[in-house]
């Protein structure tokens, strides 16, 4: 980190000056008098920090015999302490061999922190000849009694093959322990092993869950590696604004690199992304902070525990899918997906929104949520009456998206049936392939428009009545319960339907749909 030291001088003007500025006897006197009472607080002054050092040095003398004594009766702490004496305290002269001894004592008694420090002396050759395979040694025993920077430097001695087989698993098990006990350095190599495939199988949503980790504890290359998973959609929900966030706190440590890729994602996202990344950063810093008195600004070796993860209320507890319908950003989504919701956000297209609902149907099964801020792409609505039976419709959500991913997905089908479940007048049955994480998804016809609403499935509870699985029996809301939901909301910001003389292409429909389409995340 650079400081900049800035000196200010009171400029002067020919002979003239603070120190000069009186004249006769008087002024003589004066400063006579001024330069005796400054001499006597000077002395003053050094007798007193000569007997404050005194008083310090009598206390270290007192505290390095107290602790040698008991460690010559063998107590490991004091071994311990008497080895980082000798290593680093003042009024001790360093003596590196002198340091080892106790700490080898203090080790063959099962001292975790003095196995490591043995460990690490004889992988540096500090006090003690250079020994790689005795340095694992030491390392895996403190590394096996939790310690976690004994863990860290364990793996690594695994990934570079220095005094143990090279092995990348073996070096991702103990960097993940290491992790597990919050050591920043250890959750960001795991995110990059994650990333990577290094060692482990290749799983992006496991690296941002690490990443995220080291960031919320201030790791600079986490944060960094963090913006860049959000850029490119790996892992997470692709959202440029949140990636630029990050790059723009990762550029806080002053690297070169991350300054210009923060800049370069600037010019992408253009001046109103850039805004919006910029409040949003403060968000995550003040989390950040939030997190560090919430936990006791946790260390390397104690586990983290962020503002935004640090509670269950805080950790998405299901999620699913919607459709925006006016510019204004009102969302249609399904009842049973947002009831009891402490908070919602919404993942378009300009990226994460919070989300307030404005209406719930339960009877129906619908909802209307409100996009706090923004302007949108919406979906047509359309009348439910020109539905067809065998007509061919189309769905695009966000299913599972732990396992599926965060990218949305489309699939079609044919309407099976006019009427729903038990001949349900309000719904109808649909072919359309549908997951866990479809609902509330919008059904659409061949031309974009929104028919229906994806609410339900049949599954295994009707294979048990059965004895059969149901193979795609799916059901959605009829687009005119929908409709009359809406109308108090609509206003003059919903689109006119589509109704083009020639049809369009599946693909294109889909391309301009999901514009509109949006994950919803309930908390």
């Amino acid at each position: 980190m650079k400081y900049a030291v800035m000196l200010i001088s009171r400029p002067t003007h020919g002979k003239s000056s603070w120190a000069d500025c009186g004249s006769g006897d008087w002024s003589s006197l004066a400063r006579s008098g001024y330069l005796s009472l400054v001499n006597k607080m000077k002395k003053a002054l050094r007798l007193w920090v000569f007997f404050i050092a005194l008083m310090s040095a009598c206390y270290a003398d007192a505290f390095f015999d107290n602790t040698r004594k008991a460690a010559e009766q063998g107590d490991a702490e004091a071994q311990l302490n008497l080895g980082v004496m000798y290593c680093q305290y003042d009024g001790v002269k360093r003596d590196p061999v002198e340091a080892m001894k106790w700490f080898r004592k203090s080790a063959e008694q099962g001292n975790a922190i003095a196995q490591y420090r043995l460990g690490f002396a004889y992988d540096t050759g500090d006090g003690v000849t250079k020994d790689l395979v005795e340095a694992v040694k030491w390392y895996r025993k403190s590394a096996e009694q939790g310690e976690a920077i004994a863990q860290y430097d364990l793996a690594v001695m695994y990934h570079q093959g220095s005094g143990v087989a090279k092995d990348a698993a073996e070096a991702a098990k103990w960097w993940r322990r290491a992790a597990e006990r919050g050591n920043s350095q250890a959750q960001f190599i795991i995110g990059e092993l994650y990333a990577f495939g290094d060692g482990v199988t290749q799983d992006h949503v496991e690296a941002v869950n690490w990443f995220r980790k080291a960031a919320f504890q201030g790791h600079s290359q986490a944060q960094y590696d963090l913006g860049l998973e959000y850029v490119s959609g790996k892992g997470v929900i692709k959202d440029s604004v949140e990636g630029l966030a990050w790059l723009n706190i990762a550029a806080m440590s002053g690297s070169e690199n991350v300054i210009k890729s923060r800049d370069t994602l600037e010019q992408v996202v253009g001046p109103e992304g850039a805004l919006s990344s910029q409040q949003r950063s403060k968000q995550i810093l003040h989390d950040i902070e939030l997190a560090k008195h919430a936990a006791g600004a946790p260390s390397n070796n104690t586990p983290s525990a962020d503002a935004s993860y640090a509670s269950e209320d805080q950790k998405p507890r299901m999620s699913g899918s919607g459709a925006i319908v006016t510019t204004q950003g009102y969302v249609l989504t399904a009842a049973h997906v947002v009831v009891g919701a402490k908070r919602l956000t919404v993942t378009t297209g300009r990226g994460v929104r919070n989300a307030t609902i404005l209406c719930i149907d339960e009877a129906n099964d619908l909802a209307i949520l409100k996009i706090t801020e923004g302007t949108y792409k919406a979906i047509p609505l359309t009348s439910s009456k020109k539905v067809q039976l065998g007509q061919i419709v189309a769905t695009i959500g966000f299913p599972n998206v732990e396992i599926q991913g965060f990218s949305p997905k489309v699939t079609r089908g044919e309407i099976s049936s006019l009427n729903g479940i038990g001949d349900d007048p309000r719904a109808w049955q649909i072919s359309v392939p549908v997951q866990p994480g479809n609902s509330g998804g919008p059904l659409l016809d061949e031309n974009g428009n929104l028919v229906g609403v994806v609410v339900s499935k049949l599954g295994l509870k009707v294979a048990k009545l059965t004895g059969d699985i149901p193979q795609n029996v799916n059901y959605a809301v009829k687009g005119a319960y929908a409709l009359a939901l809406l109308e108090p909301y609509l206003g003059n910001d919903a689109p006119e339907p589509n109704q083009p003389a020639i049809k369009p292409r599946f693909e294109d429909m889909v391309a301009r749909a999901q514009q509109s389409v949006v994950l919803i995340l309930v908390y």
